[in-house]
């Protein structure tokens, strides 16, 4: 049976909520009768955060007064989303007024005809006051906001459309436009000549099948502040379309509204941010529309050019969180804090680290940012955050019950034996630790009211998908995910499962290279389009102030520069790195060259990755452990790379290696394995990075070596692809056009990856831009 929130006298402000705004479904799929799924018939009633769903009529049925619906859902009813109108029976002095429809989107209404079901409407039979403020109706079979009047019922009481935007209406999501039909309007303000003095304020309309905004003969409305685009076939009259005077004068009033896009001119180019529809504007948690960026002014216009138009998310000031396990060793480590710093001078931006501070030095964050350890904050009740904000109000609020994304997740990694499960079938202590990571997490992100959350390597991903709410999720997968030297969690059934769902569940998968993009989409299953590739960028100029520094170890500084030729590689000593290759390389290197030095940067590994002792002991018992210089981590690594004459690496496994573009920023010349994935579409971009070389290639921007073996040797005689590195490290080192050639390339390259694209092209797949 429906659900109805009756009439009861005497009874004021009372008030049904959903615990977890968007999770509390009123699903209409069962009804025995063709019914909306609720109606509220009763007067002063609240009621958020709800889902009306497949109801055989509306989702939810306004017919009493001064009613507050807000942060509700309606989608795939089979009539009006969210309507306004007065109960069957009722006189009109009793017609439905003053209600609040505040916050709301419907979606996908669609009756069996495919003609009738609109998003929002307050129609045929309402009283003065209803309001509609800050909703979205799009993809709804026939108008996104209908006001229509009937001329045997008399005008309608006025109502108030603020901050409302529409579009797509008239076809579904991938369904074709109807352009012979005339339905799919964004914006309806009346019917049948009947005057009603509706108010459309501050509203935008794009992409509608039929018209943006008409007043559908209604001679009364008032437009303002409107911007319409690119509705309906052209003419362009059909965005604004009021009704006129036989001497062409409008009888309604419309001011300081825009009018663009197919078939207009006369709009200013940079009169907006974006223009670019497929953009689809998001409620926040605070309610307010986010337009990320679309028709966002991007400039004030004069009063002459009556080009205002709406001001919908005229603050581009977005709302962003950056999440990683810890802003401390690698090169993704260093990366998402170069970002997040740079995106904080234009928006409000929260860092946030997801494991235990192992008391590592951390790179440099913004002052403009704040930080949150998701650790302290969680385990010991820590509710204040550093940075701008403050300290989060209601923080014990803030951990919610699980939502329907970790549920799902629970039920994929849950296994039916584990030595730490809390029963047969039930979930380890590891996950249930996780799972309450990923709850505080999704308490912050709704705390803070993110707009879009973009983590860093794979179990951050994990955790930002488990917490996915109404916020744009973008996860970044840094390393090559197949192979034997692929990250620890690919390289099981559990943690490639948690890969996958991260990837699935993500608004957007950013992959660091387009061999990775591949074999992710592949693995995955991934639709087209989920997956875009984001080459890591370099800043030229700030790399090289940075070089410039003096050397603070002037011990290290000595030895660099009585060195006959010093050759350096950057890079945590880990198995996938391949470090010990590059030392046993290098001893055929100090055979012909006895004043060769080779610096190694880099902490140590953790646990079994570790092979900072291998690399030692490959040195000493090739006899070259003066030959070989292990500096550990350095903040600025850049001081001392740019003392030596070249660069190797010799990684099994990597993504886009930040190391050797810097490197070559720097003017190195660089040798590197061609291993997936990276290193090829830096040195070689014109070919196929699938494509792995067998012999020394010599490409346009470096060298590229056959990947090692991996097997963990020290003094043992040279393998095949060990000896062909040698080799090409000593091509460095006794040719010196080789070396000048390669290094004016390696600079040049470096450009090319600059690190406005790399930052333009993330802006764009947060959708702030």
């Amino acid at each position: 049976q429906p659900v109805v929130a009756p009439v009861r006298e005497g009874l004021a402000n009372v008030s049904v909520e959903a615990e977890h705004a968007g999770e509390a479904v009123v699903d209409g799929s069962r009804l025995a009768v063709t019914a909306p799924v609720m109606m509220l018939r009763g007067d002063n009633w609240r009621v958020s955060g709800l889902v009306f769903c497949n109801s055989p009529s509306s989702g939810l049925f306004v017919c009493g007064s001064d009613n507050v619906v807000e942060r509700c859902e309606a989608h795939h009813n089979k009539d009006t989303g969210i309507l306004i109108c007065t109960f069957p029976g009722t006189g009109r002095e009793a017609w439905p007024a003053r209600n609040q429809i505040r916050s709301c989107v419907s979606h996908d209404n669609c009756d069996d005809s495919q003609q009738n079901a609109d998003g929002f409407g307050a129609k045929l039979s309402v009283g003065e006051g209803n309001r509609f403020y800050r909703c979205i109706a799009h993809h709804n079979i026939d108008d996104g906001f209908d006001l229509y009047s009937k001329s045997v019922l008399g005008p309608t009481g006025a109502v108030v459309l603020e901050e409302c935007v529409a579009y797509e209406n008239g076809h579904l999501v991938g369904g074709a436009r109807h352009r012979l039909l005339e339905r799919g309007s964004g914006f309806k303000l009346g019917g049948e000549n009947q005057p009603v003095a509706h108010t459309a304020v501050n509203c935008i309309a794009f992409c509608n099948d039929h018209k943006g905004f008409s007043t559908n003969s209604n001679p009364s409305a008032r437009l303002s502040s409107l911007t319409s685009w690119s509705n309906g076939p052209m003419p362009a009259w059909h965005n604004l379309l009021v009704e006129r005077r036989a001497n062409g004068a409008p009888t309604n009033v419309l001011i300081n509204s825009v009018s663009g896009g197919r078939g207009c001119e006369g709009v200013p180019a940079d009169l907006f941010v974006s223009t670019n529809t497929s953009i689809a504007p998001t409620l926040r948690p605070d309610g307010t529309i986010n337009m990320h960026g679309l028709f966002v002014r991007r400039r004030e216009v004069s009063k002459e050019e009556s080009l205002l138009g709406a001001t919908i998310g005229g603050n581009t000031r977005s709302r962003l969180m950056f999440i990683v396990p810890r802003l401390s060793g690698g090169g993704a480590e260093r990366v998402i804090a170069s970002l997040a710093s740079a995106l904080s001078r234009d928006h409000d931006v929260t860092l946030v680290t997801t494991v235990k501070d192992d008391g590592t030095s951390r790179y440099d964050l913004s002052d403009r940012a704040r930080f949150v350890d998701l650790f302290q904050w969680g385990t010991r009740g820590r509710r204040a955050i550093d940075g701008p904000g403050g300290i989060i109000a209601n923080g014990a609020q803030m951990v919610l019950g699980a939502g329907r994304n970790i549920r799902a997740a629970i039920d994929i990694v849950r296994r039916e034996v584990s030595s730490r499960a809390a029963g047969e079938g039930g979930v380890s202590m590891d996950e249930r630790s996780l799972f309450l990571r990923a709850e505080w997490l999704r308490g912050l992100k709704r705390a803070l009211g993110i707009d879009c959350a973009v983590s860093f390597l794979n179990s951050a991903n994990y955790l930002n998908a488990l917490s996915h709410g109404g916020e744009r999720c973008v996860v970044s997968v840094r390393s090559h995910i197949d192979g034997p030297f692929a990250p620890a969690e690919c390289l099981t059934e559990d943690g490639r499962q948690r890969i996958a769902f991260a990837c699935q569940e993500a608004d957007k998968v950013v992959a660091v290279s387009h061999e990775l993009a591949h074999v992710l989409t592949r693995e995955f299953d991934l639709p087209e389009g989920r997956v875009c590739v984001i080459q890591n960028g370099i800043d030229v100029d700030a790399v090289a102030t940075a070089a410039a520094l003096p050397l603070e170890d002037k011990s290290l500084d000595e030895r660099l520069a009585a060195a006959g030729f010093a050759f350096v590689s950057v890079g945590r000593l880990t198995r996938k790195k391949g470090t010990w290759h590059i030392v046993r390389a290098f001893s055929r290197v100090v055979e012909r060259h006895p004043d060769a030095l080779l610096v190694l940067l880099g902490r140590p590994g953790k646990g079994d990755q570790d092979v900072s002792g291998l690399v030692e002991r490959a040195a000493r018992e090739l006899g070259i452990q003066n030959n070989v210089v292990v500096a550990g981590f350095l903040k600025n690594p850049h001081q001392v790379v740019s003392r030596c004459d070249a660069c190797v690496m010799a990684s099994l496994n990597e993504g886009f290696p930040n190391a050797l573009i810097e490197a070559m920023a720097l003017g190195l010349p660089v040798v590197s394995t061609d291993c997936s994935s990276g290193p090829r579409e830096i040195l070689a971009p014109a070919t196929d990075p699938l494509a792995k070389t067998s012999q020394i290639d010599v490409s346009p921007f470096g060298i590229l070596v056959p990947p090692c073996s991996g097997e963990e040797l020290a003094g043992e005689p040279l393998q095949h692809e060990e000896q062909l590195l040698a080799r090409a490290m000593l091509m460095l080192v006794e040719d010196e056009g080789l070396r000048e050639s390669l290094s004016k390339a390696a600079a040049a390259r470096a450009r090319e990856l600059s690190y406005e694209r790399f930052l333009s092209s993330w802006e764009e797949a947060m959708h702030i831009v």
